[in-house]
C-alpha cells in the first residue's frame, strides 16, 4: 500500500475514532483470525494470582463460547462458559499431549504480561484476569487484561 494511501486511511480513522470515542489515547488492535468452533467465536478467561513469594500463578482458567454467529463471547451477550482444557481441545482437533503444551503457553504468556503490565505500570497487584484466545494457525494473543476480572456468574467448579 502507498504511503499516501496509508496516511489517508489513518486519518480517516482518526477522524472517525475521535467523533465516536473522544480525544484521550486508545489502542486499536489488529483484526485478530480466530479460531470458531461450531459458528462460536472462543476465547479464554485465565485467573492469575500472586503466591507467597510475589510469583504470578494461574489459579484457573475457563473457555467463553460466544453465541453462534457472534463476534463477542462476553457472558452478558449470551455466551456460555465452557471447561477450557476440553474447549481447547476439542475446538481444534488436538491430542491431549498438544493441547496440554498451548495451556502451559497460556499459562507462561498471562503471567510474563501480568510481570509487563506491574513493571510498566508500576502498580502492584494481587489478582489479575486475562483474557486469551488462539488463532486459526494456532497462535496465542492476549485480547485485555483486568484487575476486575471476578465474574460472580460462573460456575463454582469453573473457579
Amino acid at each position: 500500500m502507498s504511503l499516501g494511501l496509508n496516511n489517508l486511511l489513518r486519518n480517516i480513522i482518526i477522524n472517525v475514532s475521535s467523533n465516536k470515542i473522544g480525544r484521550k489515547q486508545h489502542i486499536i488492535q489488529q483484526k485478530l483470525d480466530l479460531n470458531f468452533y461450531n459458528n462460536q467465536v472462543i476465547d479464554y478467561r485465565l485467573y492469575l494470582a500472586k503466591d507467597q513469594t510475589g510469583k504470578w500463578l494461574c489459579t484457573g482458567w475457563v473457555a467463553k463460547n460466544g453465541v453462534p454467529g457472534s463476534i463477542v463471547s462476553n457472558h452478558s451477550n449470551g455466551g456460555t462458559v465452557q471447561p477450557a482444557f476440553y474447549t481447547l481441545q476439542e475446538s481444534l482437533g488436538l491430542t491431549s499431549e498438544t493441547t496440554e503444551d498451548l495451556k502451559q503457553q497460556f499459562f507462561t504468556v498471562a503471567c510474563r504480561a501480568a510481570e509487563c503490565l506491574e513493571k510498566q505500570s508500576g502498580k502492584l497487584f494481587g489478582d489479575l484476569g486475562v483474557d486469551m484466545a488462539v488463532d486459526k494457525n494456532k497462535h496465542i494473543w492476549i485480547i485485555e487484561l483486568s484487575h476486575r476480572f471476578v465474574d460472580d456468574t460462573l460456575p463454582p467448579c469453573y473457579k
